[in-house]
């Protein structure tokens, strides 16, 4: 249940049909905003049964998403670890139940090719199916239902789930690199050539796009503001307003990487590109604000934008 890392790279290496950068959990740690704004698709794969990393990523990924990123993600109970949150806000659903029975087989679509589970991949012992699956009753965004061998009554479940919020977001109940080869790369070449990744050389997005987003929203107590301003903006303000224009806080923003900014001025910050800043939902004094609608307002240069947010307790 544990594929080394040369045997993972390979599979990948061979399905996906663009070039790409890879990112190692293990040896880089938790991917920053910063870097994950690059690339206009994130494929996320937890193939190892013993380990997951996903929930200490989801704010990033939240922020991703919601600024338009495609995101493709295939594991081994990682579906299960996602806030039930996350997965209603981007994915529309409600229910996530993990089936732990050795039975599943594989994965049917009458939109993608079919994944059929690798048996020289697994023990023998395992008869050729895998466990801990994660299935989404109720879905209607389903791309995958569940195969299993005859009598078990997962079979038909949704298992695999797409849906547009911004870009394009994929959510595999079972780890693909478990798959044939040849499945995997027909679904890869599929679902990126109706993103757009397929023949494209460079993936990186054009660093001037500017973008002011927060996730989670709602949110409670806190909530995590990002933005993308041009390389050229080096003066930038981010403030909090109320639903009747009364400034409640200034944030200074940090940039997403561990090293510090040089110079902060009241209520700003020098710095250029992409940052974020935490907002607790204190005022200026340190006191909690109310319950209710928000405005994030950033300032850089010319570029001016505002972001609706919403406390609830």
């Amino acid at each position: 249940g544990n594929p080394d890392d040369t045997a993972v790279d390979a599979f990948y290496e061979a399905i996906i049909p663009t070039t790409f950068t890879t990112w190692d959990y293990e040896d880089d740690g938790i991917p920053p905003l910063e870097t994950l704004a690059n690339y206009s698709t994130i494929i996320w794969h937890d193939d190892d049964f013993a380990q997951n990393y996903i929930e200490a990523n989801i704010n990033n990924l939240g922020c991703y998403l919601a600024a338009g990123g495609n995101l493709i993600i295939s594991g081994w109970k990682t579906a299960d670890y996602i806030p039930d949150s996350f997965k209603t806000d981007f994915l529309s659903i409600n229910q996530t139940q993990l089936i732990s029975l050795w039975e599943f087989t594989g994965a049917s679509s009458t939109q993608y090719p079919e994944l059929l589970v690798d048996l020289d991949k697994i023990n023998p012992a395992f008869n050729g199916t895998l466990p801990y699956i994660c299935i989404f009753p109720e879905a209607a965004n389903g791309i995958y239902e569940f195969e299993a061998s005859g009598g078990s009554s997962s079979i038909g479940e949704i298992c695999g789930l797409k849906n547009e919020p911004n870009g394009t977001f994929i959510l595999l109940g079972f780890p693909l690199y478990f798959h044939y080869e040849s499945g995997a790369n027909g679904f890869m070449h599929d679902v990126l050539a109706e993103i757009g990744e397929v023949g494209v050389n460079n993936n990186i997005v054009p660093a001037a796009k500017s973008y002011l987003i927060n996730y989670p929203n709602p949110f409670n107590p806190s909530t995590t503001i990002s933005f993308s301003v041009p390389q050229t903006s080096s003066f930038v303000t981010l403030e909090i307003f109320n639903i009747k224009g009364q400034k409640v806080r200034t944030l200074s923003p940090s940039l997403c990487h561990p090293e510090p900014l040089d110079k902060f001025r009241t209520g700003s910050v020098e710095g250029r590109g992409k940052m974020s800043v935490v907002w607790n939902g204190l005022d200026t004094s340190g006191k909690p604000v109310a319950s209710g609608i928000y405005f994030a307002r950033l300032k850089a240069g010319k570029v001016e934008m505002n972001r609706k947010m919403l406390l609830m307790k």
